[in-house]
């Protein structure tokens, strides 16, 4: 059995939960799934188990939520679930979001949506699509990230706007109510789908 196959067979439709312990950095696959759900734009949780320290912790562990565990002190898995249920939720509402909002806007274009904010994976990832492209945008969800960390960015993929909806339609308020109309339909459909998951 190819572990790497079943891996990404599985990981589209699922949430990868990370058990932080002080070893997990150690364990190549351990650290390959990480890579592999990062790769693919699925949601991650990383629930901080470490007893002692990690003498490296692996740097693609970042950019996602993270929630300390302590069965010890009370620890309970429902925090958990509850926890990768919410940004599996939002990841899928993310991706129908910035779906939509590409057609309304009529951007298909030189565009590459991050259902979650970007980081320096983000832009490995999106380098080959790119290629010397002008005017190029990743689009990804609001808020906005922070000047220091599209500097950083920028000096990877110099010639990429790092854009949420709100930084992209700002020239074009006039619209608000068209676009609102949009996003009330939107979160009608988005209720739609949780009720037939349920």
């Amino acid at each position: 059995m190819n572990i790497v196959k079943v891996i990404e067979d599985n990981i589209y439709n699922s949430c990868l939960i990370v058990i932080q312990t002080d070893k997990y950095s150690t364990r190549e696959w351990c650290r390959r799934e990480v890579l592999i759900a990062k790769l693919n734009n699925c949601p991650i949780i990383v629930v901080n188990c470490l007893n002692d320290k990690e003498d490296r912790s692996f740097p693609y562990m970042g950019n996602v939520p993270t929630i300390r565990w302590n069965l010890k002190k009370n620890g309970r898995i429902i925090d958990i679930i509850l926890t990768a249920l919410y940004e599996m939720l939002k990841s899928l509402y993310n991706k129908g979001y910035l779906d939509n909002f590409c057609k309304f806007w009529n951007i298909s274009k030189n565009v590459f949506l991050s259902y979650r904010a970007p980081e320096i994976l983000t832009c490995i990832i999106t380098s080959e699509e790119i290629n010397n492209q002008k005017d190029f945008i990743i689009l990804y969800p609001d808020p906005p990230l922070g000047f220091e960390e599209i500097n950083l960015l920028k000096r990877i993929l110099t010639n990429v706007r790092f854009l949420t909806p709100t930084q992209l339609i700002r020239p074009f308020e006039n619209f608000k109510s068209d676009l609102e109309i949009m996003l009330l339909e939107f979160q009608f459909q988005i209720v739609q789908i949780y009720q037939k998951m349920v």
